[in-house]
């Protein structure tokens, strides 16, 4: 009987995700229907799941029908990449929250290097001659060098996600510190948050995690030692759905298995959106303030565990921030650039 039932609701939000879709492409939301939807897809992980499913179809669509246009038309130069979070459901987020994320494209020609960056609440998107894409996170930066033999990119900052056009005669290495990570035909990201602090998640094909390290530091070299090459550990294999880091690799700790809903909430930027689902407010903070210019301060270290969730674009923070005192939390802009965050004195 269960069974049943959970048929019959899935088949009921089925209905509910393609009638907002419906009504969203005809671009005629009222204000009210606008925090009906919002409501509607933040109620549980299955409304995002449904809709999420319904937009890309329709993507799909779209994409059918750009093949019969005019050769003309199809050759007009397009200036914006939209993310891998369709079109429909872009601008889903400029009809609620007034704000859309758009990755601008680049080209990178063959035996050149470039370096490109992205400052506090900038995003790109950068389309190699390979075919290789790389996104940009907020305030990051990369240099990109190819050769006929070697396709490398140097994370000098932030937080990348790369999507690896498959060549077996020439390897696709990202460095990020003190660490490598491989690959020949895959999806990941790589976030730097310094020189030895790395984290990898895959989300396609399988990559190569390795120190870089050469050699012994300079303060335990005597006059009468010459400088002598380390052997790094071996490379460590990280499989699609799961992450590895700096840390585990110190420690010699396994691969982690990573939830979907762990990974979809970690690589959320690159569809324009944050995604959280029973984070702690206080990694909520700190992952919102990597997009902000806003000084965000916690006054009250109670709220640092409560749990919070939501999905919001990242270009508007607001939206997040005014979503709070339902959670019990008091926020209190001081002047323009700064917010103090603490428990609501009216809580029970």
């Amino acid at each position: 009987m269960s069974k049943t039932v959970d048929i019959e609701n899935r088949e009921l939000i089925s209905a509910e995700a393609r009638a907002w879709l419906a009504q969203i492409e005809t671009g005629e939301l009222s204000a009210e229907d606008r925090k009906a939807f919002r409501t509607w897809i933040n109620t549980s992980p299955v409304h995002l799941e449904e809709f999420r499913l319904f937009s890309d179809l329709s993507a799909q669509l779209n994409d059918l029908h750009s093949l019969i246009e005019p050769l003309e038309a199809r050759e007009k130069p397009k200036h914006q990449y939209v993310p891998r979070f369709v079109a429909v459901a872009a601008t889903i987020m400029l009809l609620l929250f007034g704000t859309v994320i758009m990755f601008q494209s680049y080209t990178v020609s063959p035996d050149t290097v470039t370096a490109y960056t992205t400052e506090i609440g900038e995003y790109r998107s950068i389309t190699l001659e390979d075919g290789s894409v790389i996104q940009l996170n907020t305030g990051s930066s990369v240099n990109v060098t190819f050769t006929d033999q070697t396709r490398e990119v140097l994370l000098d900052k932030g937080e990348a996600f790369f999507t690896v056009a498959k060549d077996p005669s020439r390897p696709f290495t990202v460095f990020a510190g003190e660490n490598a990570i491989r690959a020949i035909g895959t999806a990941f990201s790589v976030r730097l948050v310094d020189s030895k602090n790395t984290s990898l998640i895959v989300t396609e094909g399988i990559v190569e995690f390795s120190n870089t390290l050469k050699t012994v530091p300079d303060n335990a070299i005597s006059s009468e030692t010459p400088e002598m090459p380390v052997e790094p550990d071996l490379p460590v294999r990280v499989a699609a759905g799961h992450g590895y880091s700096t840390t585990a690799a110190l420690h010699k700790e396994p691969v982690q298995v990573l939830d979907e809903t762990v990974r979809q909430s970690k690589i959320a930027w690159t569809e324009g959106i944050f995604d959280f689902s029973g984070t702690p407010l206080m990694d909520v903070i700190g992952e919102v303030s990597r997009h902000t210019e806003l000084n965000i301060i916690v006054d009250d270290p109670q709220v640092e565990n409560i749990m919070f969730g939501g999905i919001f674009p990242l270009g508007d923070i607001d939206a997040l921030l005014e979503t709070l005192p339902h959670f019990g939390v008091d926020v209190k802009y001081v002047g323009s650039k700064e917010i103090h965050i603490s428990l609501a004195e009216n809580i029970e």
